[in-house]
């Protein structure tokens, strides 16, 4: 292992900037960037991300700053430590999901994760979907877990699986099961906080077809929108994972909405600057594995 590459990485480490960097050490900014790379291509890990316009240590990097000053046998340690990233061993993985696959899709598959690679500290951030976008973006996240497809252009995605978005009334309120659209203008809502995925999808679809909703009430999550929707209070939008049991137990009913199928994608995203770790790949195939395609009856 190079030391004057360790000492240019240490230097980078304490000011996370590639020019204060080289100005600290009286060297030029491409020497700053070649050292790194050449020190990363050593250990076969990736030791900085480049997040827009801001520097950041990637976990194999913390570890390996917090040891390179070190004498020999610890550095070396460092060097093994770092390396075992690469392998997937250890690693640290921040994961974030909006509402309806945070709670319905990504345990079973956190579960599974958990088997495979027990040594990998994982975290878990649920929120609507335009707060995980903008924490993959900051880099407060490595992936993230939405029922959107990904606008935001610095965000990669990837196809997890779908998911059927479904009109629910309870049973006092409708007699009916089968809607024309224009009857849903006549009828209270009970739509999710601006943010959330669910209230885009929904009102991107309803205003295709023309219908205007009234807005009862807007609610934090989609459980508050069944609760709501058993008691009476209008008719919401929610996946089917989420309206199953009242479904089940007869509390709601589902409605058909002529001219209206609403199948969103699940999808995983990850920010472009960001290269994949094993961690990131298992866990993608894991979560592709526990979710349920939408129903095609």
């Amino acid at each position: 292992m190079n030391f004057d590459r360790l000492r240019t990485f240490r230097a980078l480490a304490e000011s996370l900037h590639f020019r204060k960097t080289a100005d600290k050490l009286h060297i030029s900014q491409s020497a700053v960037s070649q050292q790194i790379s050449a020190l990363e291509d050593e250990l076969g890990i990736l030791l900085v991300e480049r997040i827009g316009r801001r520097t950041f240590l990637t976990p194999a990097g913390k570890v390996l700053v917090d040891e390179a000053g070190k004498v020999l046998a610890a550095v070396e340690r460092a060097g093994e430590a770092v390396r075992a990233f690469g392998a997937g061993e250890t690693d640290r993985l921040r994961l974030g999901a909006s509402t309806t696959p945070g709670v319905y899709i990504v345990p079973a598959a956190l579960g599974a994760f958990r088997s495979a690679l027990p040594l990998v500290e994982l975290s878990l951030r649920i929120a609507n979907s335009a707060d995980i976008q903008l924490a993959l973006v900051h880099n407060d996240l490595d992936l993230g877990v939405v029922g959107e497809d990904i606008t935001h252009d610095e965000l990669f995605q990837v196809a997890i699986g779908d998911d059927e978005i479904i009109a629910v009334v309870a049973p006092s309120l409708n007699e009916r099961k089968r809607l024309r659209a224009s009857d849903l203008e006549k009828m209270p809502m009970l739509a999710r906080e601006t943010g959330s995925a669910t209230r885009r999808y929904v009102d991107t679809a309803l205003g295709k077809i023309g219908v205007k909703p009234k807005i009862a009430f807007e609610l934090p999550s989609p459980e508050a929108q069944v609760r709501a929707a058993a008691a009476g209070l209008g008719l919401a939008f929610v996946s089917r994972h989420v309206a199953a049991g009242d479904l089940a137990a007869k509390r709601l009913i589902a409605l058909r909405i002529e001219g209206l199928r609403l199948i969103r994608p699940i999808t995983a995203a990850y920010h472009r600057d960001k290269r994949l770790s094993p961690a990131m790949q298992q866990l993608i195939t894991l979560l592709r594995r526990h979710a349920h395609p939408a129903r095609k009856d």
